[in-house]
């Protein structure tokens, strides 16, 4: 052979190994061929039936590509590998094989029970000359239905089936296929049998059911000989449960018929590995509708008229009861009174005709009491410091809840509060000046809003300390500076009085007549000259002698002192008279008392 040249030789059979030593058999003869360097060797492979899709062939095609390399070695390889394909020796022979049986066994038996596990196995005995296996196809069918293949070397093939249903139940056989032979079991009836049977509803009364009537719903089923243990049953109401039973085949969910009653009913039967479920639709007929409870108002104040009434859609003959909370307040369709505030509360009706009674939806009634004046305070018992937190409190004690406060600071809302009690409500603040709160309530009450008495907060301000050094300072200057005006004002003074002449006052001198005059001009003269004294005209200040002798610090008193004396060459029918003012000098005690004394002459001129 050479490359580049198209050349085709015809195989006899060509026997090709799946990679594990197992021999797939030609369904025809096929050829090799040397095309472009290349060697295309094909053939046909049988194949179980359905294990391609529909409309092929079960011999499809296989073709083997491989390159030429004109090597030495490839040389070898590929004479090889054509006295193998062209040997006329190795051309016709073929494994004899032939399916001797072919049957199923069903484990733990034909009739397993629901929620058993189950197990098919197909055994096959096929002889063949080949020292090995054969493959072969195994194919599981269900009453016709193909529902399990497998390709296999071994004589037994299985299928398993856990917790086998009632629908597992059926007639199973096998099929095996190798090459272009198939063998085909027996059929075999398996039965799955039921533990319990699926469970059933029973409705009485039968037909119409009217409310008033007992209603029973009862659910059963079968439970075979074979069963461990009962399984429960369970009815249920849109997913409610309503009744239950453990240990039985039945379960009763018994009630007076109501409206509310209808609706879907499911019985569920439950075992450890098995569920099965049951549905039934319950109609109910309504005797009567449900009772409406209306009022005028529901929101009303104190001593206004409450008007409830209630009634039945299409008026049917009925018994009425209105309640309060669990208080019958009236046995007919109307109530009526004034309202107080103890009245507020939630209404409702009750109609009943024979055994069924009928209750409205609630009504709530609100009835506001009016609010007293707000009373607004703050713990006084302590001075509000600058920046300090305070807590305002603002109370109403009567009036109906919730109320809402209002804290207004300089006529400015500051904070607002609902209180669901009459307590009082708290409010925190921080003034940082003297400060007037004010309270302002209101409730669900017609009336106006209340408004309390103004509350004034004084606040003491503490300076910083740079402050109170700059003020102490300033009051230091100042008691320092008047210190020094003082001292001033003093000295000043002192000086004035040493410049001022001490200045004596003479006693008024009666009225003289011409003797006395003449008296006055001789004598006394020189006694006053006697005593020290000068005499001045036009005044009588006297100064003494020794003025500026003695300190300025000296202080002057003036004593008037009488004397009366007997003149010895005077006659008797005269009598002499001299007035004498002593002057005292208090000084210090180093200084000693001066006194100067100055006499007047008597009007006789002794």
């Amino acid at each position: 052979m050479h490359p580049g040249k198209n050349q085709e030789i015809s195989l006899g059979v060509l026997w090709v190994e799946d990679g594990k030593g197992k021999e797939l058999s030609p369904c025809h003869e096929r050829g090799l061929q040397i095309q472009g360097g290349f060697i295309w060797a094909t053939w046909e492979v049988p194949s179980a039936p359905g294990a391609w899709p529909k409309g092929r062939t079960n011999c499809p095609k296989f073709t083997l590509k491989m390159q030429l390399e004109w090597t030495q070695e490839g040389k070898m390889w590929l004479g090889a590998l054509l006295i193998l394909l062209l040997c006329p020796s190795l051309e016709g022979q073929e494994n004899s094989f032939t399916i001797n049986d072919i049957h199923m066994e069903i484990l733990p038996g034909e009739e397993v029970q629901n929620g058993e596990n189950m197990t098919l196995q197909c055994i096959v005995d096929i002889s063949t000359t080949s020292h090995i296996k054969p493959q072969h196809w195994v194919l599981f069918y269900k009453d016709d239905v193909l529902f399990h293949n497998v390709s296999s070397v071994e004589n037994t093939e299985s299928y398993f089936i856990p917790r086998a249903r009632v629908y597992d139940a059926g007639t199973y056989k096998c099929t095996v296929i190798l090459n272009n032979k198939e063998k085909t079991s027996l059929e075999y009836q398996v039965w799955v049998k039921e533990s319990f049977s699926n469970p059933k509803f029973h409705v009485s009364p039968e037909g119409v059911i009217t409310e008033g009537d007992q209603l029973y719903i009862r659910c059963t089923i079968q439970v075979t000989h074979l069963v461990q243990a009962f399984p429960e049953i369970i009815i249920q109401k849109d997913k409610a449960i309503v009744a239950h039973k453990r240990h039985g085949n039945e379960a009763t969910y018994s009630v007076m018929a109501m409206a509310e009653h209808n609706g879907n009913y499911t019985c569920k039967v439950e075992a450890s590995r098995i569920s099965k479920v049951s549905s039934i639709v319950v109609n109910i007929t309504e005797l009567f509708s449900k009772p409406k409870l209306e009022s005028s108002i529901t929101r009303l104040d104190q001593g206004e008229s409450l008007n409830l009434w209630c009634s039945i859609p299409e008026a049917p003959p009925a018994n009425f009861t209105i309640q309060k909370e669990n208080t019958i307040v009236s046995q007919s369709q109307n109530f009526t009174k004034i309202a107080s505030a103890t009245d507020s509360g939630t209404y409702t009706c009750n109609a009943s005709m024979g055994k069924v009674v009928k209750r409205s939806s609630a009504v709530q009634i609100t009835v506001c009491e009016m609010l007293s004046k707000p009373r607004i305070f703050y713990d006084s018992s302590s001075e509000v410091i600058k920046g300090q937190t305070i807590a305002v409190s603002c109370q109403s004690i009567n009036g109906t809840t919730p109320i809402s406060y209002h804290l207004l600071k300089t006529s400015n809302i500051l904070e607002s509060r609902d209180m669901s009690s009459n307590e009082p409500a708290v409010f925190k603040d921080n003034p940082t000046k003297d400060t007037e709160y004010q309270c302002i309530v209101d409730n669900c009450h017609s009336h106006s809003e209340m408004v309390s008495e103004v509350l004034r907060v004084k606040v003491i301000v503490f300076l910083a300390a740079w402050i109170k050094g700059l003020i102490a300072v300033v009051v230091i200057g100042v008691i320092i500076g008047v210190l020094i005006l003082g001292a001033r004002c003093y000295i000043l003074k002192k000086a004035k009085a040493k410049q001022t002449p001490v200045e004596m006052s003479r006693p008024a001198v009666p009225l003289l007549n011409s003797t006395n005059e003449k008296m006055l001009s001789d004598p006394n003269t020189e006694v006053n000259r006697h005593y020290g004294y000068n005499e001045d005209v036009g005044n009588h200040a006297m100064k003494p002698i020794n003025e500026n002798k003695e300190p300025l610090t000296l202080d002057v008193e003036y004593t008037e002192v009488e004397v009366t004396s007997p003149e010895p060459y005077q006659g008797l029918e005269t009598k002499g008279t001299e007035t004498v003012y002593s002057e005292i000098r208090k000084a210090n005690p180093d200084f000693m008392e001066n006194r100067y004394s100055r006499t007047e002459g008597s009007l006789d001129g002794t």
